[in-house]
C-alpha cells in the first residue's frame, strides 16, 4: 500500500468532514449556480489545488478591543517580544483607568473601593478613602450607559437614511459577496440581476428571483433592502421586454416620491 502524502492526508479528512465537504462542494460550483446564503458562507474561505484554506478577516470586535490594548502594550514593554510578559500589568493599568462613558474604573465598580499598589497603607493615610456600596455604583454605570447610547443612536440616525420601500414586481439588482479565488476581487462584478421583487417580507426583507423564467433551476433568495439596487433602464435601450421597461419606470417614480417626500420633511 502506498503511502499517502501530507496534502493526501489533508485533502482526506477535508472531505470526511461533513461542513468542510459542503464548503468544498459550493466552492466547485459556478458562481450563478450559487444562492446568497451559500456565497455568504464561503466568502472566507479558498481552495487552493483541491486544498481548502480559510483566509483572515478582521472582526470588528476584536479591532476596537486591539484598539485601546495595543497602545497599553507598546508603552509598556521593553522589546518586542516583551509583550506577553506585561500583559497582567496591562490588564491592572485597564481595570484601574476611568472609562468616560461609565464615569469610573472597573474596579471600583466591582469592589467599591480604588486599588493600592506599590504604596500599601500609605494611600489610606493620605486619601482616607472609605468602602462605597456597589450596587450603588453599577446603577449609576448603568445609567451613564444608556445616556451614552442615545447619543450614539441619534449620532448614527442622523448619518444614515431609511432604506428604499419596493414593492412586488419591481426589477433590482442584488449586491453580490466577492468571491475569493486567491486573485484581486476589484474587477468582479458588483451587482447580480436583473431579480424582480417577488414578496415583500417584514423588516425591509424581500425576496427576488429572477425575471426570465429558464429551464434550469429557478434563481430564488431572500436579502435586505440595503442590498438592493433599482435596476434602471435608459429610453433608448433595445431587446428590452416591455414589463421590465414598465416596472423600471414604476421603481423610479417611487423614489422620486419618497425624495419629495424627504424633502418636505426637512423644510
Amino acid at each position: 500500500m502506498l503511502a499517502m502524502t501530507e496534502e493526501e492526508h489533508v485533502m482526506a479528512l477535508q472531505r470526511s468532514d461533513e461542513k468542510l465537504r459542503y464548503i468544498i462542494n459550493n466552492l466547485i460550483k459556478r458562481p450563478e449556480e450559487r444562492s446568497v446564503a451559500e456565497d455568504s458562507m464561503i466568502k472566507n474561505y479558498v481552495l487552493r489545488e483541491s486544498i481548502l484554506y480559510r483566509t483572515v478577516e478582521s472582526n470588528g470586535q476584536i479591532e476596537r478591543v486591539n484598539s485601546t490594548l495595543v497602545p497599553v502594550l507598546q508603552t509598556n514593554m521593553t522589546n518586542e517580544g516583551s509583550w506577553d510578559k506585561k500583559l497582567l500589568e496591562v490588564e491592572s493599568q485597564l481595570n484601574n483607568s476611568p472609562n468616560k462613558t461609565v464615569g469610573d474604573t472597573s474596579f471600583h465598580i466591582l469592589y467599591g473601593y480604588h486599588a493600592s499598589f506599590h504604596d500599601g497603607v500609605l494611600r489610606f493615610i493620605t486619601i482616607g478613602e472609605e468602602y462605597e456600596d456597589v450596587d450603588k455604583l453599577q446603577e449609576q454605570a448603568r445609567v451613564n450607559i444608556e445616556k451614552e447610547q442615545v447619543k450614539w443612536k441619534n449620532r448614527y440616525d442622523q448619518k444614515h437614511t431609511k432604506p428604499v420601500k419596493y414593492k412586488v414586481g419591481e426589477v433590482v439588482f442584488l449586491r453580490r459577496p466577492a468571491i475569493h479565488t486567491g486573485e484581486s476581487t476589484k474587477v468582479q462584478p458588483k451587482f447580480r440581476g436583473p431579480l424582480i421583487i417577488n414578496k415583500v417580507l417584514p423588516n425591509d426583507v424581500y425576496q427576488v428571483t429572477d425575471v426570465t423564467v429558464k429551464e434550469v433551476r429557478q434563481y430564488v433568495t431572500t436579502t435586505h433592502a440595503f442590498h438592493l439596487k433599482v435596476y434602471r433602464v435608459g429610453a433608448d435601450c433595445d431587446n428590452v421586454p416591455n414589463h421590465i421597461t414598465d416596472e423600471n419606470k414604476k421603481a423610479t417614480d417611487s423614489d422620486q416620491v419618497q425624495i419629495d417626500e424627504k424633502e418636505k420633511t426637512e423644510e
